[in-house]
C-alpha cells in the first residue's frame, strides 16, 4: 500500500489512496511518555520494547525539530500508522524539508527501511493489539517539490519560488525548470517566520483591544476567524499588526519579481491577506485550500 507521510514539525500529516480516493489524516506530533502508573489513552498508546507513550497529546514532546528527527519517535509514529493497515505492507515516500532533502535523504531513507520489522503494540478496549511494521519500499521526497507536482502551473516557467508558511517554521524553495522537471536549486528554512509566532502577535493585539476577552492561540492556529460579542470577526483584519514578520520574510528573499511564486502551507492565508507582502510581492498564486495542509503528501503521491 502506498502511503505519503510528511512529518511536520507540528502535524503529522498522511495521505494514501482507496478505491480512487484520496485519504487525507493528521495528528500532533507530539508524543508523552507515560510514566509506570500513568492512565493510558486507549487508542492513541503505542508500547514498545523501550517505553509506553501515547500521541497526540496536548503538553507532550514535539517529535520532530527543523534540525533534528528523533529515531524513537519516528518509530512510534510509524507504528502508529502501521495499525492502522495491519494487513498491509507499506510503500512510504517520506517527505523531507528541502535543506534536509539535500544533506539527507539517503541517511533517512535508509532509517525508515531499518525499520522494517519492529514491533510494538497499541492499546485498545482494554486490549493489546500486537504491531509489526511491514516496510515493502521507501522513497524520500522534498517539501515543495511534492506541492508543485500537485497543481497546475503556467507553461514553460523557468524558475518557482515556494513559499511554505507552516506552524513552526517557514520554508522557501527555489525549483528550476530542467527539460520539463522542476528541481531544487535553493533552500532555506526560518524558524523566526511562522504562523504560530504570527497568531501569538495577534492574541496579544485582541486581548489588548478586548480586555474582557481571552483569545487562545491554539483556537487561532486552524481557523482564521474569531467571534466577539456575537459577531465574527476575521483575522486578517489586523494583518498590520504582523507587519514585522512579514518584512523578516522578506528580507531573506532576493530579486523575488523574477520568480512564479507560490505560496502554500496552513499559514499561507496570512500571507495572501497582507497588503505589505502584496505590496512587494504582486504576482504570487496561492495553492486550493484543500492543499494548504496536505499538499506536499498528496504530491509525494505520484512518486
Amino acid at each position: 500500500m502506498k502511503i505519503a507521510v510528511d512529518f511536520g514539525n507540528s502535524r503529522v500529516k498522511v495521505s494514501y489512496q482507496l478505491h480512487g480516493q484520496s485519504i487525507d489524516l493528521d495528528w500532533p506530533n507530539r508524543i508523552k511518555i507515560n510514566s509506570d502508573n500513568e492512565l493510558i489513552l486507549e487508542g492513541n498508546t503505542i508500547v514498545t520494547d523501550k517505553r509506553s507513550v501515547t500521541i497526540g497529546v496536548l503538553g507532550g514532546q514535539s517529535a520532530y525539530t527543523p534540525k533534528k528527527i528523533n529515531q524513537q519517535y519516528l518509530l512510534e509514529h510509524l507504528l502508529y500508522i502501521q495499525q492502522m493497515f495491519p494487513e498491509e505492507a507499506l510503500d512510504l515516500v517520506a517527505l523531507l524539508p528541502p535543506g534536509q532533502f539535500i544533506e539527507n535523504a539517503r541517511e533517512f531513507k535508509e532509517k525508515l527501511l531499518g525499520f522494517n520489522n519492529m514491533s510494538g503494540y497499541l492499546v485498545k478496549d482494554n486490549q493489546r493489539i500486537n504491531i509489526k511494521l511491514h516496510i515493502n519500499s521507501c522513497k524520500i521526497a522534498a517539501e515543495g517539490v511534492a506541492i508543485v507536482n500537485n497543481i497546475k502551473t503556467p507553461e514553460n516557467l523557468l524558475k518557482i519560488m515556494l513559499i511554505d508558511l507552516g506552524s513552526s517554521t517557514t520554508d522557501i524553495v527555489v525549483l528550476e525548470n530542467i527539460k520539463g522537471n522542476y528541481v531544487i536549486s535553493n533552500a532555506l528554512t526560518l524558524s523566526n517566520v511562522n504562523a504560530l509566532e504570527i497568531h501569538k502577535l495577534l492574541k496579544r493585539h485582541l486581548n489588548n483591544l478586548y480586555p474582557e476577552a481571552n483569545f487562545n492561540e491554539f483556537e487561532l492556529e486552524r481557523n482564521m476567524q474569531y467571534q466577539y460579542q456575537g459577531l465574527v470577526h476575521k483575522l486578517t483584519d489586523h494583518q498590520s499588526v504582523y507587519d514585522n514578520v512579514i518584512n523578516q520574510l522578506l528580507a531573506e528573499i532576493a530579486n523575488i519579481d523574477e520568480y512564479f511564486v507560490i505560496l502554500a502551507g496552513g499559514g499561507s492565508v496570512l500571507l495572501e491577506a497582507s497588503e505589505l507582502f502584496n505590496k512587494r510581492v504582486p504576482n504570487f498564486e496561492i495553492v486550493p485550500d484543500h492543499l494548504k495542509i496536505f499538499g506536499n503528501s498528496r504530491g509525494a503521491l505520484m512518486f
